[in-house]
């Protein structure tokens, strides 16, 4: 399993995120989810389309596909989604001005896991 973490600043709360009218979750179709900055992302669709930049697939990596472009910084990271097609449940971590310092999306590859009691 590959685990990725970046922090810019402290997360000081988290929520249930979704998309406008979906709930809190993230909706897989092909049964592999994707994830990318939205702002960016049709630029960065773009630039793939015509060649500027290239995405790359490591088998070793559990069919882990990414599309970087150095040039504006934006990623996507393409991922089989555990369980195939439908949603699953996304958290958001925010700092105190409310900028998102993280993202979770549960695979629900864990079965009877269950969620430890939140930090102060």
């Amino acid at each position: 399993m590959r685990t990725a973490a970046a922090a810019r600043s402290s997360t000081s709360r988290t929520a249930k995120g979704g998309m406008p009218g979906a709930g809190p979750c993230s909706g897989v179709d092909a049964g592999t989810g994707a994830f990318v900055d939205a702002t960016r992302a049709e630029k960065l669709g773009r630039r793939f389309r015509d060649g500027q930049v290239a995405g790359t697939q490591d088998e070793d990596d559990n069919g882990i596909a990414t599309v970087d472009d150095p040039a504006t910084g934006t990623n996507l990271i393409a991922c089989p989604s555990g369980r195939g097609d439908g949603s699953y449940p996304v958290w958001i971590g925010r700092d105190a001005d409310g900028d998102v310092t993280c993202f979770v999306a549960d695979m629900l590859i864990l079965g009877q896991a269950e969620l430890l009691p939140q930090q102060p």
